[in-house]
């Protein structure tokens, strides 16, 4: 289930700027261990790499915003941009998100 912050703001955004929200575009095909805690990016991108897919036939072509509420390492940001452009034909891809974590150091 999607943050309702996330979903709240994307709607407000929405409804400012006079464009289309599909809160529902795109959804998590199967269950993943939490990522929070994996060392690397790219490790986390592996686990999440083929766990999403395109619901929404008609974001097709279409310069796409993703909106997610936490940005940590950008593993699923990269993940659902992935299937975006693959398998749904976006034209653009622009990510948000609402809040960063503090990175560790050495990434």
């Amino acid at each position: 289930m999607k943050s309702q912050t996330v979903v709240e703001v994307a709607k407000r955004l929405g409804s400012s700027l006079e464009i289309q929200v599909f809160p529902d575009a795109v959804r998590k095909t199967k269950n993943t261990p939490e990522v929070k805690n994996v060392s690397t990016p790219q490790e986390k991108y592996d686990i999440l790499k083929d766990v999403f897919e395109v619901v929404e036939p008609s974001i097709k072509g279409k310069t796409v915003l993703v909106l997610d509420d936490l940005y940590q390492s950008g593993a699923t940001l990269r993940a659902i941009t992935d299937v975006l452009y693959k398998q749904g034909g976006v034209g653009n891809v622009k990510v948000m998100a609402l809040t960063m974590t503090k990175r560790r150091r050495g990434w």
